[in-house]
């Protein structure tokens, strides 16, 4: 995390702008937690939780779940929903006990630090998973949504990022967004 990148997230979240305030989970997070996640309660975190469109879904479908998001502005919006479930936290320092979820979401949310700091946010994340616990994370390719953007490359990925764990796969999707009127 860097002072500006704060800074920037602490403005959208401090406006009424509704920039970046999503009312409904994201779709692939849906998908991914129901497809792997079923029985029992499972225990999982929501890093860079935002607004917590994804928290209020993993709560209503039973989970135990938890949410960071390094913003003061935003996580003071949503204490009142989510009491002692969100915290003020950066990734690269998570404030659980070591082994403490099942998953971690993360919903395009890393992406916005430093490519350099990847390896220690990952070994973190790994850190607070259970033996045999998931990641999900989303991260652009390339492109630019307005904010500081890692674009780590898949060799950087592979071999400085994601091989504190021991399996990993790497997906690509496109997607196209088109806003106007059809």
């Amino acid at each position: 995390m860097t002072m500006r990148n704060l800074i920037e997230w602490d403005t959208v979240y401090s406006a009424d702008s509704g920039r970046h305030k999503n009312r409904y989970p994201s779709d692939l997070v849906v998908g991914w937690v129901l497809r792997n996640f079923k029985g029992k309660t499972f225990k999982c975190l929501d890093v860079g939780c935002g607004y917590g469109n994804n928290l209020r879904f993993l709560l209503a479908e039973g989970f135990d779940a938890y949410g960071i998001d390094f913003s003061s502005a935003v996580i003071k919006q949503i204490t009142g929903e989510f009491c002692d479930r969100v915290l003020i936290a950066s990734a690269e320092d998570i404030p659980y006990e070591d082994e403490t979820f099942d998953f971690i979401i993360d919903r395009s949310s890393l992406q916005h630090n430093p490519t350099k700091r990847l390896p220690v946010i990952f070994k973190e994340c790994h850190r607070v998973l259970r033996g045999g616990g998931r990641i999900f994370s989303i991260m652009l390719k390339k492109g630019d949504n307005g904010f500081l953007l890692a674009n780590p490359d898949e060799e950087f990925l592979r071999y400085e990022v994601l091989s504190v764990f021991s399996r990993f796969e790497i997906n690509y999707m496109t997607l196209t967004e088109h806003y106007g009127t059809i």
